[in-house]
């Protein structure tokens, strides 16, 4: 059998960079219309990917320049667990939830104790409704890298998102804002998730009014 022409390899290459932005678009598109409080991730693909624009660039945005070049190591040493890292955190950072997930895993198999892997992981499960495995997951870290901020929030949102448990979820906010170690950003995304805006609540506050109005 004939090997794929030059020209072949590179229509297939074309292809998978136009299916990768495609999914960036949509991934994009979801956020905006669905928007809600999300579990972090300690990496610069994560921080890159906040700037939508950026990242649906061809060639230039960081989010595509991310997932390109831990690919390209992948494909020199498929079992690299730091290519293996990096990619599941560029995927992850733009909401690409399985296949983050299943290079976690792969990672994971070759560095079960790897607490940015596990961190990825808990996100991972967290945003695909898999939230006690999530916790898990997150436990883990914080047992490898006790106080660690980044994770008291991500099990914070966890408990308060989908496990509904205010109580849980207020203790492990209230350690972020103890912790000594908390970057001013996160600080402030607790403070928010602890007093939520007046409007939080539409359908509670528009119950309010047709009482009132009785």
């Amino acid at each position: 059998m004939s090997s794929a022409s030059p020209g072949g390899k590179k229509a297939v290459l074309v292809l998978m960079l136009a299916g990768i932005a495609a999914m960036f678009v949509w991934s994009f598109v979801y956020r905006a219309a669905n928007p809600s409080t999300t579990a972090r991730l300690d990496a610069p693909a994560a921080r890159d990917a906040s700037n939508p624009m950026d990242s649906l660039t061809m060639g230039g945005g960081p989010a595509m320049q991310n997932i390109m070049t831990a690919m390209n190591k992948l494909k020199e040493n498929p079992d690299d667990v730091g290519a293996l890292r990096q990619a599941a955190e560029a995927f992850a950072a733009v909401e690409m939830w399985e296949r983050a997930g299943q290079l976690a895993d792969k990672a994971l198999a070759k560095a079960p104790d790897d607490p940015a892997l596990l961190n990825i992981r808990g996100v991972v499960l967290f945003k695909t409704d898999h939230a006690p495995e999530a916790v898990e997951a997150l436990e883990r870290v914080l047992a490898l890298t006790p106080d660690d901020p980044l994770v008291q929030f991500n099990l914070g949102v966890v408990y308060k998102e989908a496990l509904k448990d205010e109580a849980k979820a207020q203790s492990y906010f209230e350690a972020v804002l103890k912790n000594p170690r908390t970057d001013p950003e996160t600080r402030e995304q607790v403070r928010q998730e602890l007093n939520p805006p007046i409007n939080a609540f539409p359908d509670a506050g528009q119950s309010e009014k047709a009482r009132r109005a009785n």
